[in-house]
């Protein structure tokens, strides 16, 4: 559609031209045929009118530079992508359009040699309809297939690579905008300077890479030498990363971006977090990663024995630097967020649109309910039958309450699919014993 819209363009400035032309040789007629006397003037016979009026209009710089353009698309094209982009901005093509007819043709020739490989590893697929998995394929002496991957990722980094000597773009980002109006790129990183941009996707894709290679190799199973090399990879990248972004950028990417974050916006499912919130559970539970889970070789027993024997007191140290920094009311809210059951009922009200607060009701039922059930375990008063009972009696209360809140239907559901922790509340019945009869 670019290249119909310039040759249109071409089109339109040749008849322009030739309008100029026509317009030129009209006043040339008129000023030789009819010329203009102004009042008073003397006449005075110049033998060269014609030549002298031509030769002063078509000196005009502007028409000099129409007259010094191409006067077609062959004479701009070139088989040299630098030569063609600079015959495009001689001849006054706007940068974007300039940037637009180049994606298309560099996009064209890769598309090209990427159909041919394609075709290729169709037909590996097609012919060799009996392989079930990877590893199959690997001890079946695959390697061509592999080959023919690596060189459609080879075409990638060079297609991006040529795109950026050539326009000075990253190709991933001027491509987004052809597949919707909304850069998913760019919003994903609009909290940096746009200079950083660009260089900060480089090189998360370079270890992005080599993680990908890493976990093909191993075909998943990750042994305790392959967690060290992603370990190392991940240290690599963080190392990287800190070059590049200042300590204040690197905190809002990490944020956004990193497992840590990604784990803690999971395990805060229901508490609801202010964002000043999570950045202070975001940065002790980031502290603890690098100074503790980081802090190891996973290929070395004796750390990691260390490390099971340290993680427990380490937790507990970070739950009480959070309680600190949350307060004791908004700890409480913290500590329940971290229930499976608190979490499932969570979602449970999210899936039924029904309000909130009736998870929290329900989640208190079942504080009370387990606090019930420990005093009846703790009571040395009590037979077993009469434990038994009393806490079947506890099931039924409870069962009736959680009803009463959610309502029968709704009830029945959650019973389904979260109410297990119900069934919990009543141990097993005692084994029963069988009387032998003393032998003869």
């Amino acid at each position: 559609m670019q290249l119909m819209n310039v040759r249109r363009i071409s089109i339109g400035l040749l008849l322009f031209n030739l309008c100029l032309l026509a317009a030129l040789g009209y006043l040339i007629y008129l000023l030789r045929f009819n010329p203009a006397q102004p009042v008073g003037a003397t006449t005075k016979i110049v033998t060269n009118t014609v030549r002298q009026v031509a030769v002063r209009r078509i000196n005009n710089p502007w028409l000099e530079s129409l007259a010094g353009r191409p006067a077609n698309w062959g004479a701009l094209e070139s088989t040299n992508y630098a030569v063609f982009i600079a015959n495009l901005r001689a001849f006054g093509c706007p940068e974007e359009t300039v940037r637009d007819i180049i994606l298309s043709e560099v996009s064209k020739l890769y598309a090209k040699r990427r159909t041919a490989l394609r075709a290729q590893l169709s037909r590996i697929e097609m012919d060799r309809f009996w392989i079930t998995d990877a590893s199959h394929a690997t001890q079946s002496g695959d390697s061509l297939r592999a080959g023919l991957m690596e060189q459609l990722d080879e075409l990638d980094k060079e297609q991006a690579a040529l795109i950026r000597e050539l326009l000075g773009v990253d190709f991933r980002s001027e491509m987004a905008k052809y597949w919707s109006e909304d850069n998913e790129q760019e919003r994903r990183y609009s909290f940096l300077p746009v200079e950083k941009q660009g260089p900060l996707r480089d090189v998360l894709g370079k270890f992005e890479v080599m993680e990908q290679a890493l976990y093909e190799r191993t075909k998943g199973l990750l042994l305790d030498q392959d967690e060290a090399q992603i370990l190392q990879i991940q240290r690599q990248r963080q190392a990287e990363l800190a070059k590049l972004l200042t300590p204040e950028e690197l905190e809002e990417y990490e944020l956004r971006h990193s497992s840590t974050a990604a784990g803690l916006r999971s395990q805060l499912t229901g508490f609801q977090p202010t964002e000043d919130e999570f950045r202070k559970v975001f940065r002790l539970q980031k502290t603890f990663a690098e100074n503790f889970s980081e802090a190891f070789d996973p290929t070395d027993d004796a750390q990691m024995q260390i490390k099971q024997r340290a993680q427990q007191n380490a937790q507990e140290a970070v739950q009480d630097e959070i309680r600190n920094a949350l307060g004791e009311k908004r700890f409480a809210e913290y500590e329940r967020a971290q229930d499976g059951d608190y979490k499932t009922l969570v979602q449970f009200a999210e899936r039924f649109e029904i309000p909130r607060d009736m998870a929290d009701k329900v989640y208190g039922m079942k504080q009370e309910a387990e606090k019930q059930q420990q005093r009846l375990l703790q009571n040395p008063l009590l037979t077993p039958e009469q434990r038994q009972a009393a806490m079947s009696a506890i099931v039924r209360e409870t069962e009736r309450a959680v009803a009463g809140t959610m309502g029968d239907q709704l009830f029945k559901n959650y019973r389904r699919v979260g109410g297990q922790w119900i069934d919990n509340l009543s141990p097993p019945p005692p084994p029963e014993v069988f009387e032998t009869e003393p032998s003869q």
